[in-house]
Parts: structure tokens; C-alpha cells; sequence
């Protein structure tokens, strides 16, 4: 299991991107983009750590969306992302460890389709979890 990013819940990712990019240098290295199953607009911004762990901008496409209460509620911080191997045994695991999963595995385009699941709380922060790359995909 390693981080793979950091989501961060905005009002407009356009307008965060280019504040990231003037004031702290980071550059997008992918988004916007669209994922109409988790009703959200998504940009990446690189930290500076390679393509190890990544700021992801996230805002509300729909009021429907999971993250349009957050944002009500002032948005900033929303959850750390975990790559790890087998996604639904990890899950399995969270569970019997007692956390409450709030997203059962399920497709995600920002990722390519490689599933990603949510769990709450890991010491009061939400937690994802998106399946790591096939061998085929890490060698592209």
C-alpha cells in the first residue's frame, strides 16, 4: 500500500489549478476531467514527487454529487488515497477492522477504470483505496 494522492474539494478546479500553478508552481498532469459515476470534475497536479503521489482537485458536477455537502460545508482536505494491490481484499479488511465503507469498488475514470473504494473514518479522515496498474498497464 502506498499514497497515491491527496483530494481536495473545491468550488472550481479551473480556478484552483491556475492559483496551484502561479503561487506554488505545481502543474496539472491530467484534467480536467469528467466522472459521471462520482458526479465530479477532476484535475491532478504534480507535488513534485514524480508520478508518486499527485493533488487531486475535486468539484461537484451535480448536487447529487457525494462531495456537494462537503463543499456546502467549506470543502478543503477530503481524503488520502492508497494504491494497493488487491482492492477488494482490502476492503474486506477495513470492514472487519470496523471502519464503515461508504463506496464498495467500483469503476473510476479518472483511473483509467481500475476500481477505487472509500472507507470512513480512518482517525476522522475518509479514506480511498484504487486498485494499482495490471503489469500490462505499468510497462506502457
Amino acid at each position: 500500500m502506498k499514497l497515491h494522492h491527496i483530494g481536495v474539494v473545491v468550488q472550481d478546479v479551473l480556478k484552483s489549478a491556475e492559483a496551484y500553478e502561479s503561487l506554488l508552481g505545481l502543474r496539472v498532469v491530467m484534467g480536467p476531467k469528467e466522472d459521471p459515476i462520482q458526479r465530479v470534475n477532476a484535475i491532478f497536479l504534480d507535488l513534485g514527487c514524480g508520478e508518486e503521489v499527485a493533488l487531486e482537485l475535486l468539484e461537484p458536477t451535480r448536487e447529487d454529487s457525494p462531495i456537494s455537502s462537503f463543499l456546502r460545508k467549506g470543502g478543503g482536505l477530503h481524503h488520502l488515497c492508497f494504491e494497493v494491490e488487491d482492492i477488494e481484499g482490502t476492503v474486506a479488511k477495513m470492514r472487519d477492522k470496523g471502519l464503515r465503507v461508504v463506496c464498495e469498488p467500483v469503476p473510476a475514470c479518472g483511473f483509467g477504470g481500475r476500481r477505487i473504494a472509500f472507507v470512513f473514518p480512518v482517525e476522522g479522515i475518509l479514506v480511498e483505496f484504487v486498485e494499482a496498474r495490471s503489469g500490462e498497464e505499468k510497462n506502457r
